[in-house]
């Protein structure tokens, strides 16, 4: 599927992102050589780092709580309590997510951890903790 995505994204004159494939940057950037991190193949401009959980991104519920994803449902806090920016910048769930040195097993040894980081949603729902590898990447890291 990323080669399926990475070969339209050279073809057609729109952003090609994915949701909850974090290991797609990771795909591109091997299999497209020199290619800026900033740049998609395509021309389009593109986020120099994943937009992960907590990296760029929240989901805020409709009471108000704060999530680091729609997926991963570990609360950091809530706006009615706290301004979103802080939330965001000083939740101790959220400054752990941004370290990657807490990821676990193979994305912890992994070369493209803070390019990827892998899914800490997926990780949590399979195993518990938001901070294991992601059970569905493929990637053997050296």
């Amino acid at each position: 599927m990323f080669g399926f995505l990475f070969e339209t994204s050279k073809r057609v004159p729109f952003a090609i992102r994915t949701t909850e494939a974090m290991h797609y940057r990771r795909y591109v950037l091997q299999h497209g050589g020199a290619m800026p991190l900033g740049i998609q193949p395509n021309g389009a401009p593109r986020a120099p780092r994943g937009v992960n959980e907590a990296k760029g991104f929240v989901f805020i519920s409709h009471i108000g709580d704060v999530y680091p994803s729609g997926f991963l449902p570990l609360k950091a806090g809530n706006v009615k309590d706290r301004a979103l920016g802080d939330i965001y910048r000083t939740s101790d769930l959220f400054v752990a997510l941004r370290d990657g040195n807490n990821l676990k097993g193979k994305c912890g040894r992994c070369d493209f951890r803070d390019l990827c980081g892998g899914s800490r949603a997926r990780a949590w729902a399979m195993t518990g903790d938001a901070f294991a590898s992601d059970p569905l990447c493929a990637y053997q890291p050296a």
